[in-house]
């Protein structure tokens, strides 16, 4: 397969008009079904989508399904969810320093201000 010049917009948007075009638009498919094939996305394709047939009752969407069939296990999932976990823990407790220090500027310059009225 050769390297074609990258064509604009306007090539796109009028092809299709020649038989000539139409012509490499076909052999164009035919290379990208082949080039899929020498990948072996095709025989992926077919392996889940032959699953996903046999197996019609499912917990989860079928999109979710065909993304997780497609993309390799992550080894370190199950440790992603515990620090998952704990940066919303870690998060709240924030949140909750936060309030806290809120609280305690206001008591602090509460105090403040009582001391400079008494003097």
């Amino acid at each position: 397969m050769t390297n074609q010049p990258i064509k604009d917009k306007e090539f796109y948007l009028n092809s299709g008009n020649l038989f000539s075009d139409k012509i490499g638009h076909i052999t164009r498919r035919k290379d990208f079904r082949e080039y899929l094939d020498r990948k072996g996305v095709l025989d992926k394709f077919t392996e889940i989508f032959m699953e996903l047939y046999e197996c019609p009752v499912m917990e989860f969407p079928n999109i979710e399904y065909i993304r997780k069939m497609m993309v390799k296990p992550n080894p370190d999932e199950e440790q992603i969810s515990k620090i998952k976990t704990k940066l919303v823990e870690a998060y709240s407790f924030r949140d909750y320093l936060k309030t806290e220090n809120e609280h305690l500027r206001g008591v602090l310059t509460d105090n403040h201000t009582m001391s400079v009225e008494e003097e």
